[in-house]
Protein backbone atom coordinates (compact mmCIF):
# COMPACT_ATOMS: atom_id res chain seq x y z
CA UNK A 1 0.00 0.00 0.00
CA UNK A 2 1.48 3.31 -1.07
CA UNK A 3 0.15 5.28 1.92
CA UNK A 4 1.72 2.92 4.45
CA UNK A 5 5.04 4.85 4.94
CA UNK A 6 3.19 7.94 6.19
CA UNK A 7 1.17 5.77 8.60
CA UNK A 8 4.32 4.05 9.81
CA UNK A 9 5.93 7.41 10.51
CA UNK A 10 2.90 8.51 12.54
CA UNK A 11 2.86 5.22 14.46
CA UNK A 12 6.63 4.87 14.99
CA UNK A 13 7.08 8.42 16.29
CA UNK A 14 3.96 8.72 18.39
CA UNK A 15 5.71 9.74 21.63
CA UNK A 16 7.91 12.33 19.96
CA UNK A 17 4.99 13.75 17.98
CA UNK A 18 2.81 13.94 21.12
CA UNK A 19 5.57 15.79 22.97
CA UNK A 20 6.54 18.21 20.21
CA UNK A 21 3.36 19.19 18.32
CA UNK A 22 1.93 22.51 19.51
CA UNK A 23 -0.50 23.33 16.66
CA UNK A 24 -3.11 20.79 17.78
CA UNK A 25 -6.17 22.99 17.23
CA UNK A 26 -5.56 23.74 13.52
CA UNK A 27 -4.78 20.08 12.84
CA UNK A 28 -7.94 18.95 14.65
CA UNK A 29 -9.99 21.62 12.88
CA UNK A 30 -8.85 20.44 9.46
CA UNK A 31 -9.37 16.76 10.27
CA UNK A 32 -12.87 17.68 11.45
CA UNK A 33 -13.67 19.84 8.41
CA UNK A 34 -12.56 16.96 6.16
CA UNK A 35 -14.95 14.63 8.00
CA UNK A 36 -12.13 12.48 9.37
CA UNK A 37 -12.94 12.98 13.05
CA UNK A 38 -16.38 13.33 14.59
CA UNK A 39 -17.88 16.37 16.31
CA UNK A 40 -17.45 14.61 19.65
CA UNK A 41 -13.80 13.73 19.00
CA UNK A 42 -13.10 17.29 17.85
CA UNK A 43 -14.70 18.73 21.00
CA UNK A 44 -12.66 16.45 23.24
CA UNK A 45 -9.40 17.25 21.45
CA UNK A 46 -10.05 21.00 21.56
CA UNK A 47 -11.12 21.08 25.22
CA UNK A 48 -8.87 23.05 27.57
CA UNK A 49 -5.64 21.30 28.40
CA UNK A 50 -1.99 21.04 27.45
CA UNK A 51 -0.87 20.38 23.89
CA UNK A 52 0.37 16.98 25.02
CA UNK A 53 -3.02 16.02 26.47
CA UNK A 54 -4.76 17.19 23.30
CA UNK A 55 -2.34 15.18 21.15
CA UNK A 56 -3.01 12.04 23.22
CA UNK A 57 -6.72 12.50 22.52
CA UNK A 58 -5.99 13.10 18.85
CA UNK A 59 -3.96 9.89 18.67
CA UNK A 60 -6.95 7.95 20.00
CA UNK A 61 -8.93 9.30 17.05
CA UNK A 62 -6.11 8.39 14.66
CA UNK A 63 -6.16 4.79 15.91
CA UNK A 64 -9.92 4.57 15.37
CA UNK A 65 -9.71 6.24 11.95
CA UNK A 66 -7.08 3.99 10.40
CA UNK A 67 -4.90 4.60 7.37
CA UNK A 68 -6.84 7.47 5.80
CA UNK A 69 -6.90 9.53 9.01
CA UNK A 70 -3.24 8.84 9.79
CA UNK A 71 -2.25 9.84 6.27
CA UNK A 72 -4.25 13.07 6.52
CA UNK A 73 -2.65 13.74 9.92
CA UNK A 74 0.80 13.25 8.37
CA UNK A 75 -0.08 15.75 5.62
CA UNK A 76 -1.23 18.24 8.25
CA UNK A 77 1.95 17.76 10.28
CA UNK A 78 3.90 18.80 7.19
CA UNK A 79 1.66 21.85 6.83
CA UNK A 80 1.53 22.98 10.48
CA UNK A 81 4.63 21.48 12.11
CA UNK A 82 7.30 21.31 9.39
CA UNK A 83 10.10 21.79 11.93
CA UNK A 84 9.06 18.53 13.55
CA UNK A 85 10.58 16.60 10.65
CA UNK A 86 13.91 18.40 11.07
CA UNK A 87 13.86 17.70 14.81
CA UNK A 88 13.03 14.03 14.33
CA UNK A 89 15.66 13.71 11.62
CA UNK A 90 18.31 14.97 14.05
CA UNK A 91 17.16 12.58 16.77
CA UNK A 92 16.69 9.59 14.50
CA UNK A 93 19.36 9.88 11.84
CA UNK A 94 18.96 6.17 10.99
CA UNK A 95 15.42 6.73 9.73
CA UNK A 96 14.38 5.99 6.21
CA UNK A 97 12.14 9.07 6.43
CA UNK A 98 14.70 11.87 6.63
CA UNK A 99 12.36 14.13 4.66
CA UNK A 100 8.57 14.35 4.66
CA UNK A 101 6.97 11.71 2.51
CA UNK A 102 5.09 14.20 0.36
CA UNK A 103 5.12 11.82 -2.59
CA UNK A 104 3.12 9.30 -0.58
CA UNK A 105 0.18 11.51 0.36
Amino acid sequence: EILRPACLFVEDHMMEIIEKVKQVQPIADELHSEGLISDDEHSKICAPGTSELKMRKLYRSLERGGTSVKTAFYRLLIKHEADLFTDLGKQFCHLTFSQPLVAFI
